[in-house]
């Protein structure tokens, strides 16, 4: 039986768009948020900002005034919203929608989903 969650997600979903420089945001703890850091810089991600907790609406805001660099994605932890797609120019996943995604090619899923964003839409097998 093939399995996943969130954090394989996570680390699979930008590999899938081919981004090897991620933006990341977070709910989370700065405690909480680190350890999303450290998994996606483990896994070999180059990153560049995470913030605390913070209501969908910063989200938005931030990712719309963000500098992203030269990164080729952003990575949001938790649900949030896929709206941030068109409002940066880069593809976002969040990990729910990563989760969902991986465990969808798991199962041998090979159909694009539109309108949740350019992983589900385009990244298929």
């Amino acid at each position: 039986m093939k399995v996943t969650n969130p954090a394989t997600g996570a680390v699979t979903a930008p590999r899938a768009l081919g981004a090897k420089r991620v933006s990341v945001i977070t709910p989370h703890t700065i405690a909480n948020t680190a350890s999303v850091l450290r998994l996606l810089t483990g896994e070999g991600f180059d990153t560049d900002m995470g913030i605390g907790s913070v209501p969908t609406a910063a989200y938005l805001r931030r990712a719309k005034t963000a500098d992203h660099g030269d990164a080729e994605a952003i990575f949001v932890s938790c649900t949030a919203t896929t709206a941030l797609d068109a409002a940066t120019g880069l593809p976002c996943v969040t990990s729910n929608q990563a989760a969902f995604w991986h465990a969808s090619q798991l199962a041998a899923w090979n159909e694009p989903i539109e309108g949740f964003g350019k992983l589900p839409g385009e990244c298929w097998n």
